[in-house]
């Protein structure tokens, strides 16, 4: 999992991106002259740096004379000075805020839509997946019917999909949509070890959808189509999680339902996310990003069973109450995700 993260990084830093080219060394004054100024965004004081053909940076400094079509940089090092060769090309380090022109590019990248696939690390909820208590005789009192197999908080299984829009020059608001399936669980246990031939087997499934609403306040730039942003915001989302358990024999000559269960339940949460976006091709983009939420409420919960096992006699408690406890249906205290996705901008 490491190994394929660091190669998506490494594909996003050494994008190409858009720039300029060396078409002029004036060595008595350390400046290099460039094919591009203040209409491509090389205004007077941005940090420029110079790239080998190999995409290696040779060289950076800072623009002290531009014009709309053609820009000067000043190359403090003379060591780093002798690197640059004509026809090397020239890009903007980080986004210049202090400049009359307000980076234009970036500003395109703030208006468009994403989607793409989400992995769910640590889900707003969690439940228990469980399977039947088989009691090992007709007297044995137990203390419920049902035992927990695994807790589920993660999911494998999402997608994603949002529309974002700019709001002046340096922030934008984002409206989006999610949906999840955690992996459905078949399992099979003995219904009563005084009884081998008979058996129970049960289905457990779950999904959410959720809903989120971010306002990016930190956009930087790295170029012109390489950015980092920082948001955060509110996140809705309803879960919900279903079970059934028939009771069956080896022979198939019965097949009855003996417990069904259905719950839901809607957190509120809020968010904070951060994201790495390269402009890859003309409008066409790539994002990858991590969301961290921290849910606060938990509203509009109904959990229902219905349990007609006739071995619920042998439990201390009301059969449809048990089932509902084993399940555990519930708010969690923290969540993460992981998207990797594309955007159209426009």
């Amino acid at each position: 999992m490491l190994t394929y993260l660091r190669l998506i990084l490494i594909f996003f830093i050494s994008g190409s991106s858009y720039g300029a080219s060396v078409v002029k060394k004036i060595s008595k004054s350390k400046v290099v002259k460039l094919d591009e100024g203040s209409a491509a965004g090389f205004d007077k004081g941005a940090r420029v740096c110079v790239y080998s053909d190999s995409g290696k940076r040779a060289a950076c400094g800072k623009v002290v004379k531009t014009a709309e079509d053609k820009s000067y940089v000043r190359i403090s090092r003379k060591r780093s000075f002798r690197r640059v060769k004509v026809g090397m090309e020239a890009r903007l380090y980080k986004k210049n805020r202090t400049s009359k022109q307000t980076d234009s590019t970036a500003k395109e990248h703030r208006n468009n839509i994403k989607f793409g696939y989400l992995f769910t690390a640590m889900s707003p909820t969690s439940y228990n997946n469980v399977l039947y208590n088989a009691p090992t005789n007709s007297t044995q009192s137990l203390d419920s019917l049902w035992k927990k197999d695994a807790a589920v908080s993660s999911s494998v299984i999402g997608a994603f999909g949002e529309g974002e829009f700019a709001v002046g020059q340096s922030y934008a608001v984002a409206i989006g949509l999610r949906y999840i399936i955690n992996s459905a669980t078949n399992a099979v246990s003995d219904y009563n070890i005084s009884e081998p031939t008979k058996f129970v087997e049960s289905t457990q499934s779950g999904s959410a959808i959720g809903f989120y609403t971010d306002f990016t306040f930190l956009d930087v730039s790295f170029t012109p189509s390489f950015f980092w942003r920082l948001s955060s915001g509110l996140d809705f989302e309803m879960s919900s999680v279903a079970y059934e358990a028939i009771q069956k024999d080896d022979s198939g000559s019965e097949n009855s339902t003996i417990a069904t269960y259905k719950s839901s339940i809607t957190t509120a949460s809020l968010r904070l996310g951060t994201n790495l976006n390269l402009l890859a091709i003309g409008p066409i983009g790539f994002v990858l990003g991590t969301n961290l939420l921290v849910p606060l409420a938990e509203f509009g919960k109904s959990s229902t069973a219905d349990v007609t096992d006739p071995q619920t006699s042998q439990i201390s408690v009301q059969g449809d109450t048990d089932l509902i406890n084993a399940v555990d249906h519930k708010k969690s205290s923290f969540a993460a995700q992981v998207v990797l996705g594309t955007y159209l901008s426009f």
